[in-house]
């Protein structure tokens, strides 16, 4: 998943609303987690450091309720159906 071209203006909006289903359809803790990544590592932090707490995040996610439902889904050709986050 990327955003990475140029669109011309008359494909654009359409663009930018397909890649935001895709993100939507994305287990929302995994969402969570690289947006806190992404900024308090990749942005503060030096690039070794980032890459090992990007291992870390990895292996944790890889426990959550939501990585197994992924790989469920897979196997069974159907779509995730992710845990929503509750509030807190």
């Amino acid at each position: 998943m990327g955003f990475n071209k140029v669109y011309p203006p008359e494909e654009f909006d359409e663009a930018v609303t397909a890649y935001a289903k895709g993100i939507a359809g994305l287990s929302p803790g995994a969402v969570t987690v690289t947006k806190r990544q992404l900024y308090d590592d990749a942005l503060h932090a030096d690039e070794g450091r980032a890459v090992a707490r990007s291992r870390e995040l990895i292996g944790e996610l890889m426990q959550a309720a939501d990585y197994k439902e992924g790989l469920r889904a897979l196997i069974e050709k159907r779509p995730p159906r992710f845990a929503r986050p509750t509030a807190g």
